[in-house]
């Protein structure tokens, strides 16, 4: 396995993104080449990101997925900058600005 590490700086958040475009070469394909991508929200610690309530995400594509990005880290920034705008993350976001008695 050959992963690149790149760290992202979103919103107030660190997150750490590997990438392998080919972790299991062996493995016979039909033309194709899987990739791993993992996504992991490092301060705050696993803090809940769009695509993950955990703050950790592991991922096996298609390689082509990652075509016409620069870089794993901008795919997964398009992949949260897209994620966010949903229904679900806004009402998590308005949800931990709200103070709770219980």
């Amino acid at each position: 396995m050959s992963y690149t590490t790149e760290i992202l700086h979103w919103h107030h958040y660190q997150i750490e993104v590997r990438y392998d475009p080919d972790p299991y070469p062996q493995i016979a394909r039909n033309g194709g080449t899987i990739a791993h991508l993992e996504i992991d929200c490092r301060y705050p610690v696993r803090a809940a990101l769009p695509m993950t309530e955990t703050g950790y995400c592991s991922v096996f594509m298609p390689d082509h997925y990652l075509k016409g990005y620069g870089s794993a880290g901008d795919y997964v920034r398009q992949w949260l900058d897209s994620a966010s705008q949903t229904r679900k993350w806004q009402d998590s976001l308005n949800q931990a600005r709200q103070l709770s008695l219980f």
